[in-house]
């Protein structure tokens, strides 16, 4: 039923500042509604994926709604579920990188995710790491404010030392590592050669993102990680001889897209020998830590 709904739904960027109010208040109605709540809750991935819209990106006009629904996702008396941290990940993203975002607005998304902060367990430590990634890769309103949530991101991090797994903690320690934190979250037993994986069985790495500074952050962890891997991008809306030649040479292909169908992402598919398909990656979620995710996946199937 929502889906049909949606087919309805006026494009987002033709609504105004009174319909965008509208609603914020019939969202609370419906969160605050017994009868409706769970319902609406489980209708948000829809009510996301109209905002981001074909283009992935969050016009300027939603920006207010979009953190509007992150706060109230991650305020709920009865638990925050982890659809709901999912969904306010992908929005917090989107808003973010919009650069749209006002000083109020931003101190607002910074205590919501510092709310979350007492309730997480290490199994969201991916979450932890990719939400603290969007607030270090995409400029900042208040570095003191920003500093102070990443501060408790990280004792809830040392607690969970015992408890990660090596590729997550291997994810957070980078992530720390961009605003100059360095955490040793590394059990014991779990030696360094092992995470690092130096022998790699591949040499070249293709990734294809309409997101830079993401695409810009894994590649500085590839060449860390792998310093001889070469690693070569592409953010071109459709098909091209570049991509088509980079798609032709690489070992893996990261495709960096929530939408299955895409001009470029057909292109890709194209120009993949046959019997190589295997080496095409889907990313659907955005974020440096999501290609980085599915990379160490890629090479661990390999081995």
């Amino acid at each position: 039923l929502l889906e049909e709904w949606l087919k309805d739904w006026k494009p987002s960027v033709s609504l105004n500042k009174a319909t965008v109010n509208a609603m914020q208040e019939a969202l609370v109605d419906a969160f605050m509604d017994p009868e409706k709540a769970l319902r609406v809750r489980n209708g948000v991935p829809l009510l996301v994926s109209w905002m981001l819209g074909d283009s992935e990106e969050l016009p300027e006009e939603l920006v207010p709604l979009a953190v509007f629904t992150v706060e109230l996702l991650l305020d709920q008396a009865d638990g925050v579920r982890t659809v709901d941290r999912v969904q306010a990940e992908k929005l917090l993203a989107a808003i973010l990188e919009s650069g749209s975002v006002t000083n109020s607005e931003y101190s607002g998304l910074l205590v919501s995710i510092q709310s979350q902060f007492a309730n997480l367990s290490a199994n969201s430590a991916f979450w932890l790491a990719s939400v603290l990634e969007h607030f270090l890769i995409y400029d900042t309103r208040d570095p003191e404010e920003r500093t102070a949530m990443i501060n408790m991101a990280s004792g809830a991090a040392l607690r969970w030392v015992e408890l990660l797994n090596p590729f997550d903690a291997e994810l957070l320690m980078r992530i720390f590592r961009i605003n100059g934190t360095e955490l040793d979250l590394l059990r014991d037993e779990v030696t360094e050669s092992k995470v690092l994986n130096e022998n790699r069985p591949f040499s070249r790495v293709g990734i294809y993102s309409l997101h830079e500074a993401a695409t810009a952050q894994v590649v500085n962890w590839i060449n860390e990680k792998w310093p001889e891997v070469r690693v070569e991008t592409s953010s071109a809306h459709g098909a091209e001889e570049r991509l088509t030649a980079m798609v032709k040479g690489v070992d893996v292909m990261l495709v960096h897209t929530s939408r299955a169908k895409h001009a470029a992402t057909d292109s890709i598919k194209v120009a993949m020998i046959p019997g190589e398909e295997s080496k095409i990656v889907r990313v659907a979620a955005r974020g440096a830590s999501s290609l980085w995710r599915e990379l160490n996946k890629w090479v661990e199937q390999l081995e």
